[in-house]
């Protein structure tokens, strides 16, 4: 017989793998409390680095993948992106952070869903504007805040 894990079955076989293959990221996401929540599309973290997760989501990701997304989550509080939101547009700001995090953990060799903003080896990600232009972002070598301008930006000029 198969046995198949839970979706907390998951995220916790998920901290385990973490903690055996990953020093640095398993002291921050072994701190982090994961709780259900059916009403949110996928996973999210606070500032105060308690998680929530929809199960279906959770259980549609590897196991690496699940690994992945748990120190994504994790890196918004180590990098404290929802203390430095201020007045920022939350949409594009959780689009820069989300960049930069991503780009920083396939670096590390993490896996994360397809659906991911997945910039390559190199920072680049080809993104389409609100009009459906496209637009070439580089993320290597920059912070959130000039990720974000750049987007803004971006956007900012779509009425053209």
């Amino acid at each position: 017989m198969k046995y198949t894990y839970t979706p907390l079955e998951r995220i916790k076989k998920g901290k385990s793998f973490i903690q055996k293959t990953s020093p640095f990221f398993a002291h921050l996401v072994m701190n982090m409390d994961v709780k259900e929540n059916k009403n949110i599309p996928s996973m999210g973290v606070n500032f105060k680095g308690n998680a929530s997760f929809n199960p279906e989501w959770i259980n549609s990701l590897t196991l690496e993948e699940v690994q992945g997304v748990l120190c994504h989550e994790v890196m918004h509080v180590a990098l404290t992106h929802l203390v430095r939101l201020g007045t920022r547009d939350h949409f594009l700001w959780n689009v820069a952070t989300d960049l930069l995090i991503n780009y920083m953990l396939l670096r590390e060799g993490f896996k994360l869903p397809k659906s991911a903003l997945l910039p390559d080896s190199n920072g680049d990600i080809e993104l389409k504007k609100p009009n459906g232009q496209p637009l070439h972002i580089n993320v290597k070598e920059k912070v959130a805040e000039q990720i974000y301008d750049l987007l803004k930006h971006e956007c900012d000029g779509d009425d053209d």
